[in-house]
């Protein structure tokens, strides 16, 4: 594919990298991961079609203008999950959806997930939030959801086998919090969905030796959180990430679940064709939504 790629400041504020061409088109077989320091924005004169998979979330990346953890340990951006102290586990991350509590510690209250934040309209396109975490990186809250926008002159198509994915990251054990689903904005006069667009929250990550939950899933099923304790995440109509809860037992608590990021479709006339399609978080709730062009 020929194209050009530009930094551009977007209005209401932040940067974004442009990358502009004639047409894309990513075959049923074919991958495009996302990754970098800012919002993504691809735009084709004429048409888009998406038979393959787009993919915010890739191991050992940052998504695309998603936040992370910060050195205190709060999860990073505007939704970032409080981190843990102590024994407790951290709370996740936020962006349309709240991020789920993380377990109270033997004599650690629970630590809060974060606050929703950003507009339907996804302007400026911004990222999701981190789960928080810990002092080190094995404790560390999963990073936000990336943040991609689609654009065409004519049209945009995404086929039944069609996926385009801006989960967050699942919590890193031991305790770290979720980071939220991301932000996904098509906009073309018109736009066709058969496949899946998905920006689930993770789920949280065992405390004590736990493993890491998993990251936002490609579909309207919830990530698991790790063991019995983690919180799971947003999915589907339920647009809040699970709280982390307690095992007396073992005495292990879990990080909580990262929130539903936002998806926005626009076209000239308000309205998309979804047949067949599944979104995630839903159609029927106010993270995803519909509007017409600029």
């Amino acid at each position: 594919i020929d194209y050009a790629y530009v930094s551009i400041e977007q209005p209401g504020g932040g940067s974004a990298m442009l990358f502009v061409m004639k047409s894309l088109r990513l075959a049923q077989s074919g991958q495009l991961h996302v990754s970098g320091g800012v919002p993504a924005i691809f735009y084709a004169q004429d048409t888009i079609k998406i038979d393959g998979a787009v993919n915010g979330v890739q191991a050992g990346q940052t998504p695309a203008g998603a936040f992370e953890q910060d050195s205190t340990g709060h999860g990073g951006g505007p939704g970032g999950g409080a981190g843990s102290l102590g024994y407790n586990s951290a709370g996740g991350g936020s962006y349309c959806g709240l991020g789920g509590k993380g377990g109270k510690g033997e004599t650690n209250p629970a630590s809060k997930g974060g606050k929703a934040y950003g507009s339907p309209e996804l302007l400026p396109l911004v990222g999701g939030s981190s789960g928080g975490g810990g002092a080190t990186v094995n404790s560390s809250g999963g990073t936000g959801g990336a943040a991609i926008e689609f654009a065409a002159g004519q049209s945009i198509s995404i086929s039944m086998t069609g996926v385009i994915n801006v989960g967050g990251v699942g919590g890193h054990a031991n305790g770290g919090g979720a980071g939220s689903g991301g932000a996904l904005l098509l906009e073309a006069p018109v736009v066709a969905v058969h496949g899946i667009l998905a920006a689930n929250g993770g789920g949280g990550a065992l405390n004590n030796g736990g493993s890491s939950g998993q990251s936002g899933q490609p579909g309207d099923t919830a990530a698991l959180g790790s063991g019995i304790t983690g919180g799971v995440g947003s999915a589907g109509t339920v647009v809040n990430g699970g709280d982390g809860s307690l095992d007396n037992g073992s005495n292990s608590s879990g990080g909580g679940g990262g929130g539903a990021g936002r998806i926005r479709i626009n076209t000239t006339a308000g309205k998309a064709d979804l047949s067949g399609a599944t979104l995630s978080p839903a159609a029927t709730t106010p993270c995803t939504t519909q509007g017409t062009r600029a």
